[in-house]
């Protein structure tokens, strides 16, 4: 007999009927479980709105709760990948709040090293929107997810993330850095990342200072004003920033010290380094208002030869980006037959065109159904 709430009972007998029943893997019959527990879980939010984010987290108790409580305000349940390291009662608080939640041990000390891929099987696939615990959206990045980002035939949506930090006056504010506009595909684009992104056409990697996937061959950038922010700095004393710095260094030498700016805005002492905007933060408020900021009067204790070292690979980094040419990227929304051409038929049709000569449409088909087909 099964037992546990009606949620429990129902999720129980779906996994049962369909997964246990046809053999499928150890693992994938464990991702399935989550999956239909999920659909079973009593707010059922993702399946209604067609959107769809996970959030991998490790110790961030003293403010995780804060963010899904705002999550919920907008009428968002993310799913929540926890680190099964998390030594400061991070599961414990989710579940005390019933997130919605799954337990998962990484082969490394980074989000990227497998919680990514975990996290889009077991967010159910498709289109998916990954963020950070620090993270949060603005209003009007989901509602372009759900208007147009989930209809793309891209693999890849680049969203603007803005990384916040308290200014001389204490005010919360963002980067506009020269560093922040490292996309050589649009210099005018604010810190792309690509996190929404469709799990069924991209190859997992694990890597750190990665997305957690290959590059994408087809991509696009999301509206300016449907970005993401960033709350390292606020949330994150100095001392606890450097940290990450040197043992992300550590994991990929090379991949850090060039992002001191980002991660140690303290380093300057002149923020005009930073030209630092305010523009668009009003939505966040009261978020703010809630957050344990950490930042404020908090100082930067590190050596002068640190401090030459990570100002030199700052300004190197900016030198590489000045020096990379401007190049062009290639969209997937312009290839409009495929949005008439069931699955089955789409390869039949890249030969047609080929045939009937349509020849670079055929074969922009073709190498697109190549580099997006798992």
């Amino acid at each position: 007999m099964l037992r546990g709430s009606r949620g429990e009972v129902e999720a129980e007998y779906i996994y049962r009927k369909n997964v246990l029943t046809k053999g499928v893997p150890k693992m994938d019959a464990l991702v399935a479980k989550r999956f239909f527990a999920r659909w079973a879980h009593p707010r059922r939010q993702l399946g209604r709105q067609k959107l769809r984010i996970f959030i991998p987290t490790r110790d961030s108790a003293k403010w995780v709760g804060i963010f899904l409580d705002a999550y919920r305000a907008i009428g968002v349940e993310p799913l929540y990948i926890v680190d099964a390291r998390s030594a400061d009662g991070t599961l414990k608080l989710l579940r005390a709040k019933d997130a919605d939640c799954v337990v998962f041990t990484p082969s490394g000390d980074y989000a990227e090293a497998g919680m990514v891929e975990f996290g889009a099987r077991a967010a159910g696939g498709g289109w998916l929107l990954r963020l950070d615990d620090d993270e949060f959206p603005t209003r009007a990045l989901l509602d372009w997810i759900r208007r147009v980002g989930r209809k793309s035939l891209n693999q890849v949506w680049q969203v603007s993330r803005r990384e916040l930090f308290c200014d001389e006056a204490g005010a919360i504010s963002y980067s506009r850095s020269q560093t922040r506009y490292p996309n050589p595909y649009r210099r005018d684009y604010l810190h792309p990342q690509p996190r929404f992104f469709h799990a069924g056409r991209v190859k997992f990697l694990e890597k750190v200072h990665t997305p957690g996937f290959v590059d994408a061959e087809y991509f696009d950038f999301a509206p300016e004003e449907a970005f993401i922010i960033h709350c390292n700095c606020l949330l994150r004393t100095p001392a606890e920033r450097l940290d990450k710095i040197l043992r992300y260094e550590d994991i990929r030498p090379g991949s850090s010290f060039m992002l001191a700016d980002e991660y140690l805005p303290e380093l300057y002492s002149s923020f005009a380094h930073h030209n630092a905007g305010r523009d668009g933060l009003e939505e966040f408020a009261g978020l703010f208002a809630a957050l344990p900021i950490a930042a404020r009067g908090a100082g930067l204790e590190i050596s002068g030869a640190m401090v030459d070292t990570l100002t030199s690979e700052t300004e190197g980094h900016r030198r590489r980006i000045d020096a990379v040419p401007r190049l062009s990227f290639d969209s997937a929304d312009d290839l409009w037959p495929l949005r008439f051409t069931p699955h089955p038929f789409r390869r039949r049709l890249a030969e047609l065109l080929c045939t009937l000569g349509a020849r670079r449409m055929g074969t922009r088909i073709w190498n697109y159904l190549k580099a997006t087909q798992r």
